[in-house]
Formats: structure tokens, sequence, C-alpha cells
């Protein structure tokens, strides 16, 4: 029988199917967008469907069997806070884990600024997991060493994106007691092509046609509340640096426009999920906490499972945390529980930064858009009063 995986539009790029094939006859495949699909040889396939079991679409891992509780939270370290994307909380929680003689997975950049899931075993090497990354990091052969490091009886700390922590716990197939999986607020994951023709674009722009010595797309030299964060490139002998609302790439991402097409009905969202704990900004805590917001970072945090619970109280010196109601959590963090929606000019964009890589014209083209359909809805508006 020939196994069935997910379809190209549901498909996650998590890697679960490649990683438990026995006669290593899938492989991961860029499209257009350079977003990697599995590709089976049926010549090789013996039918032993492990890789439609081991699909989290096709076969999703169940939930924790608990009521996911929320706070808002920032650790006590104020040099970390700011090295941060939101509250330093996770770089609290890998820290820990190191305590216990553990491992933590993150995504970091190598040096091509290509982005791509390792691990670490000390505080040093790890800082390149903390700040956020837009673009779907490479997965090659990550399921099978996680496996490997489950089995010498280690605590292992396995960070990414929601459909990243499904693939995992489908690969496995079961929840090892020393694993502890840790997701994001993702808003979508940006195609890693676009994400390197952005670099491109930006070394002839800002570097002389240098390429960059470091990326920041989190900086918190602006600030961090009401979205005051900046992008920040820097190369040899010039820095890129503007408000994240301002930046063509950041436009274009979160418009709608450069994501997989699984983000716009992602299976892994909502306040209930696979992992034990997910981690992302507090947005808003400046309306509905004010006290708490100091403009350093907060971050958000939801505990699915005992184990959660126990790893935040085991935190409770590092960092400050408060309970705060779903109503308040979600008011400004839809991204929690709602997919993103393809720009109605997402073909259009696509086309531009491919055959042109030209950014400034593709945000244009978004933005004549919005304002269009700003006005649109303004003028509907009026007409319902007046009539």
């Amino acid at each position: 029988m020939y196994p069935v995986l997910a379809d190209h539009r549901s498909c996650t790029g998590c890697t679960s199917c490649v990683s438990i094939c026995p006669l290593g006859c899938i492989a991961m495949n860029p499209d257009k967008l350079g977003f990697n699909h599995p590709s089976i040889n049926q010549n090789q396939c013996i039918g032993c469907l492990k890789c439609q079991k081991a699909c989290p679409i096709v076969s999703p891992p169940p939930l924790p069997e608990q009521q996911t509780r929320i706070y808002a939270a920032k650790s006590l370290d104020d040099n970390n806070r700011f090295f941060s994307s939101s509250g330093g909380v996770f770089y609290e929680l890998m820290k820990l884990v190191f305590d216990k003689g553990g491992v933590v997975w993150g995504a970091e950049y190598d040096n091509t600024f290509y982005i791509r899931h390792n691990f670490a075993e000390t505080a040093e090497k790890a800082a390149a997991f903390r700040g956020a990354k837009y673009a779907q990091s490479d997965l090659n052969g990550v399921f099978q060493r996680v496996k490997d490091q489950l089995a010498d009886g280690k605590p292992v700390l396995f960070s990414g994106l929601p459909c990243q922590i499904a693939g995992l716990l489908s690969f496995l197939g079961s929840r090892p007691e020393n694993l502890i999986c840790v997701d994001c607020v993702c808003h979508s994951v940006p195609s890693p092509l676009i994400w390197s023709r952005y670099l491109e674009y930006r070394a002839k722009t800002d570097g002389q046609g240098y390429p960059p010595v470091s990326v920041n797309f989190r900086s918190k030299e602006t600030g961090w509340s009401r979205y005051h964060y900046s992008v920040q490139i820097r190369f040899p002998h010039k820095d890129y640096s503007e408000i994240s609302t301002n930046d063509p790439f950041m436009k274009l991402f979160t418009g709608g426009c450069i994501s997989r097409d699984s983000c716009s009905d992602c299976q892994f969202r909502g306040i209930d999920r696979q992992s034990d704990l997910t981690m992302g900004d507090c947005w808003g805590i400046w309306d509905f906490v004010p006290e708490f917001d100091d403009d350093k970072g907060t971050s958000l945090i939801l505990s699915h499972s005992k184990l959660g619970d126990e790893l935040l109280k085991e935190l409770n010196e590092q960092c400050s945390f408060l309970p705060i109601l779903p109503k308040a959590a979600l008011a400004k963090n839809r991204a929690v529980t709602q997919s993103i929606r393809p720009h109605i000019e997402k073909a259009a964009v696509c086309r531009i930064l491919l055959q042109k890589n030209d950014f400034a014209a593709a945000a244009a083209l978004i933005n004549s858009k919005s304002l269009f359909a700003k006005v649109k809805r303004a003028v509907l508006r009026f007409c319902r009063k007046d009539s």
C-alpha cells in the first residue's frame, strides 16, 4: 500500500516522514519559494506506512491532559531581556536545563544567515537561539539526533514552531519523560528563499555589496512596547536600522505575502497545544496591566502540561510571573488562535521578488492595496450610516 502524506498545501515541512523512513526513500525537495516538501521514491518504498503514521497532519499527536494556564512573565535579569525578543524567560529556562545536565535545541543562523536547528550544552552556545528568526529552519537529521539524546537519559529541551513540535512527537510516537517541548506564538513561517533574497537586497542597497555580519530582527534599542522594536542588519561599513513596521521584509511577512501555504490553515494553533510550554510576546500588556510593562519586553507564557507547570515553578527566583485571563492574553495576540490570511497579491509579490528582487516595489504594491481597502471600508461604513 502506498503511503498517504499531507498534500502540498497542508504539509508543514517538519521532516518527520523523512526521519522515520527505514529505507531512506523519502527526500525533501524545495518548491519555487524554497519550502521543502517530501518526495517518495515509489520504486524503493515497501509500503510499511511508517511515514504516514508519523505525519502530524495525517496522524496528529495527542494534546496534554491539562487545562492551559496563561501568564505574563519577564526575567529579572535586564541584560538577558535586552538581548531576548520578549521577556527573556526562554533563556532562563535553557539555563535551568543546563543545570540539570541537559541539552537544548533551537534555531540559529549559520555564517551565511541560513537558519538551521542545532543543539547546545552550555548557555554560551545557546545564546544563538535567542531572538526571533523569520524563515523556516532546516531540520535535516535533527529528529533522529534528538531521539538518540533522549535514549541517553539526559533532559532534552526542544524548541521550535508548533508544527515542528507536532512533527517531533509524531516521529517519536510517544512523549518521553525527559523531553521538554517549547513552541512559540507563531504568526507564520516565511520563505527561506525570499529571506536569502532579502539579504542580497539589503547588501546591495545598504552594504555596498558586502554580506551582513549580524542580523537582529528584534532589536530593543528603540524599545519593545507597542511594537516599537527595530530590524538591524550590520554590514562591514554601514548598518541598516528601521522600525519593524517600516521594514519591507516584515511588511510582506506580516501581510501574508511570503508565508508557507500551510500557515493559512494551521492545524497546531490554539490555546491548548502539544507542547509543554508556549512562549511569545505579551502584546497588549501596556493596556491590561500597564504597571507590568517597562518597555524592556514581556513574555506571554502558556503552560499546557504538569511538566510545564513544574518548570515555571523552578524559575520563580529568576522570573516574575503574573497570571492573566485568556481574554486579555488574546486581545492583541491573535496569532495564538488565528491563522494568517494570504494577501490577495501574494502571487504578484512573489513574482516581483523572484524575478526582480525588488522589495521596495513589492511592499509598495501591498501598501497601495491596503490603502484602497481602507478607503473602501470607510465608504461602506459611511453608506451604511447614511442609509
